[in-house]
């Protein structure tokens, strides 16, 4: 796929983001905002391997949820690929109060196995939310 600009990346982003922001009704319990960035200014990723596509910063008392979206990877992306990761961080934030609330209950030993499993059920509702009642492609 061609590279997109950021400014054509933020118009493929913004329908993508709407949608998904009522389908969840989050537009009425979080205030959410993207940010397309320089990879460089996203977190380190665990395997030495992948880089990271995106990261959420939360601010829990006031239900504000920023995405930071690495530019260079989202340039490339088809727009299933978009939709998927958006939709994907958007899950992070619907679970978001279960996940703080559990948080400071899990021993610090167990935290590393807490986050691959919350990554893992936040996949298994994002292909979920992707697919409709007939099987079909949810776009």
């Amino acid at each position: 796929m061609k590279k997109r600009t950021d400014k054509q990346l933020a118009k493929c982003i913004a329908p993508i983001l709407e949608r998904w922001l009522k389908r969840l009704d989050l537009y009425n319990t979080w205030f959410v905002r993207l940010e397309i960035v320089c990879g460089a200014s996203l977190p380190e990723a665990d395997d030495a391997d992948s880089t990271v596509l995106a990261s959420i910063d939360f601010s829990d008392p006031y239900k504000r949820a920023e995405i930071s979206l690495n530019r260079e990877l989202a340039a490339t992306m088809s727009d299933a690929d978009l939709d998927h990761n958006l939709l994907h961080e958007l899950v992070h934030v619907l679970m978001r109060p279960m996940v703080h609330a559990a948080w400071e209950h899990i021993p610090k030993a167990d935290r590393k196995h807490f986050q691959r499993a919350h990554e893992s059920v936040t996949d298994t509702f994002t292909n979920l939310l992707l697919w409709d009642s007939k099987g079909e492609r949810n776009r």
